[in-house]
């Protein structure tokens, strides 16, 4: 999923006001040449590959570390970034309140931070939600998953 959802502003009728906008600095993150490999896979196919991915995390940490032919969690960051700005000119020129984004885990967790404003350490440790989780964040504040999901 790639969509951001706007919802009725303050004291409307029940239909969305702006309806659903979908863009693709929302999608998940991209794992290059590692994408639908398993871990055995992937020592067996891009050793060399795999390797100094490897050494990237350890040296750097995950959030930095570059995936082979893919992007690093900073990209993911940077990509959910940039979708602030349309957000914000949206909620303006519709007078929107409400926003519900449907997304991946890592760009979820990406916008989280971004959002919020948290250091780069959080997303490190911040583990990725189950299947359908629901976050909400309301004035600010992350009130955490008041959904769980599932597997």
């Amino acid at each position: 999923m790639l969509d951001a959802i706007y919802t009725n502003p303050k004291g409307t009728g029940s239909k969305p006001s702006h309806g659903v906008r979908e863009s693709v600095l929302l999608a998940e993150q991209q794992f290059g040449l590692f994408d639908g490999l398993t871990d055995t896979q992937l020592a067996e196919k891009y050793p060399n590959e795999t390797a100094h991915y490897d050494k990237c995390e350890r040296l750097e940490g995950r959030y930095w570390a570059r995936l082979p032919l893919g992007e690093s969690r900073f990209d993911v960051s940077l990509r959910v970034h940039q979708f602030f700005g349309t957000i914000m000119r949206d909620a303006d020129r519709h007078n929107i309140q409400d926003l519900i984004i449907v997304t991946h885990g890592t760009t979820l967790r990406a916008f989280v931070m971004q959002w919020l404003h948290l250091p780069w350490e959080w997303m490190e440790k911040e583990p990725n939600p189950k299947n359908s989780a629901v976050r909400l964040i309301e004035d600010h504040v992350d009130h955490g998953y008041v959904y769980e999901g599932g597997a």
